[in-house]
């Protein structure tokens, strides 16, 4: 049964290449011999007419037929009354013998034959080239009677030279198209190696899964190199989504472990006491509320992404939004000792949904809080830059690590493991900032981090303005400027 081959690249550039490097010299040495050809056949009836021409030249000379004539080898001649069509004169001789013309068809197809004709004839088993010339008194002088000068040469000669040139001309072609595909060869294997070790790299690193091995490119500055680094970017993008993934699993199931058993232990408390008790039943409902979260987190970001969340389109008043987040978390400040300070406060105005960008804020807010400790303070401030608002969010807790500060948006991503159990329960599981994020590019904005380790940490989020904002703040600029001074809320 047949069975298709599988083509490498190589394989691929290289026959295709073979064949249009051949059919591009097949269609020059067929048109090279075409025309050397025709050359060829030209120079042959060139001589013939010349031959021709000095036979009328010696009967305008002489007004006679000469006796002999300085032909080329193997040539012979004829010379026949028009009108009567006796023969009067040949060369060789032997052919008065028997007079039969070099080319009769001439005479069959028109005895007018009022212009020089070239044909191809065989006679005697040989191929001859025939010029039939017809002459009168205005090509050899008044008086003389109309001529029919026939000069034949054998074709065996023009056939032997493009014989020989056909052979010459296969032989160098062939030599051409061997060097040629040698150096196609050479040039393919040099070009396409770099794609083949990518490849046979690419297979080893995936089938011994080993993510953190990197290419090391062949060649640089071009655009395999290029195509490296890109590959090995994905690698390294891929080896952290796995390690996040890896990492969330462990941290998931050891937060799961500690509610579980917390359920668990107070469920067999009460029955074992068979008696309500207050506190156990607090501490199950505090745990499924934390388990509730996590869900409503992870189903937040499905839907996000696959465009099956619902997101309203109305005016914002960010400055509404600010301050009823800082309402819903100044409990929690007071109960931590952390101080809650409003900095600075525009009355400005986006386009949005409210209950998406206060969950943006609120998450914000929160994670300062989770990981500022006890007597420390957390800023919040909004104002105009530009044609956007500006909104931050500080705090004096520890830090991020520079190298955490590019992923710290990302899913399931926490900076620092020991770190974010401090917080015990309270600890999130790295997905509040990855949906302020989607949050906010939702809203056509930026969020971006600074962090300095046991400085604290900043959180920027900066939203298009809304058109009426910009109107009314373009009419406030015109007449005084406003400085609202700033408010504490603690």
């Amino acid at each position: 049964m047949f069975r298709r081959r599988n083509w490498t690249s190589f394989q691929m550039a290289f026959a295709v290449s073979g064949l249009s490097i051949l059919g591009l010299v097949s269609i020059f040495d067929f048109a090279a011999y075409r025309v050397f050809q025709a050359l060829g056949q030209r120079l042959l009836d060139h001589n013939l007419a010349t031959v021709a021409q000095q036979v009328v030249t010696l009967l305008e000379e002489q007004g006679t037929l000469p006796d002999t004539v300085l032909l080329p080898p193997h040539y012979q001649i004829q010379v026949w009354a028009r009108h009567s069509r006796q023969l009067l004169w040949a060369w060789p001789s032997e052919l008065t013998r028997d007079p039969q013309p070099l080319d009769p068809l001439p005479w069959l197809a028109d005895a007018r034959l009022e212009g020089p004709t070239y044909r191809d004839v065989q006679r005697q088993g040989r191929m001859w080239r025939v010029l039939t010339w017809p002459v009168g008194p205005e090509d050899i002088g008044p008086g003389t009677p109309g001529l029919v000068i026939q000069v034949a040469a054998p074709l065996a000669v023009l056939e032997a030279i493009l014989d020989y040139f056909l052979r010459w001309q296969i032989g160098l072609s062939s030599a051409l198209v061997g060097l040629v595909m040698l150096g196609l060869y050479v040039m393919l294997k040099r070009v396409l190696a770099p794609l083949t070790y990518i490849a046979a790299m690419a297979r080893e690193i995936v089938s011994a899964d080993d993510l953190p091995r990197r290419m090391v490119p062949i060649r640089h500055n071009d655009e395999i190199a290029s195509l490296v680094q890109s590959f090995n970017v994905t690698l390294a993008r891929l080896e952290r989504i796995f390690e996040t993934q890896r990492r969330f699993l462990a941290d998931v199931s050891h937060e799961l472990r500690t509610p579980l058993t917390i359920i668990q232990t107070n469920a067999e408390l009460m029955e074992r006491l068979q008696a309500y008790d207050p506190e156990a039943v607090a501490a199950i409902k505090d745990t499924v509320n934390r388990l509730r979260r996590l869900v409503e987190d992870l189903l937040f970001l499905s839907r996000a992404e696959s465009g099956r969340l619902p997101m309203r389109r109305t005016r914002v008043d960010l400055d509404d939004v600010v301050t009823d987040v800082l309402s819903q978390v100044s409990v929690l400040a007071r109960k931590k000792n952390i101080r809650l300070v409003l900095e600075h406060l525009e009355p400005l105005i986006v386009t949005g949904d409210p209950d998406r960008l206060r969950q943006a804020l609120l998450n914000l807010v929160n994670n300062a809080l989770r990981y500022t400790p006890s007597g420390g303070e957390v800023r919040v401030g909004l104002r105009r830059s530009g044609d956007d608002a500006l909104i931050w969010v500080a705090d004096t807790g520890p830090g991020i690590p520079p190298e955490d500060l590019p992923y710290i948006f990302d899913r399931f991503y926490r900076a620092d493991k020991a770190r974010s159990r401090a917080e015990g329960d309270q600890q999130g599981f790295g997905l509040g900032l990855a949906i302020v994020r989607w949050i906010v590019r939702y809203h056509q904005g930026q969020v971006w981090v600074e962090s300095e380790l046991g400085r604290g940490t900043t959180f920027w989020i900066r939203l298009p303005l809304a058109e009426e904002s910009l109107a009314a703040l373009a009419e406030d600029e015109a007449g005084d400027d406003l400085d609202p001074g700033a408010e504490e809320a603690s």
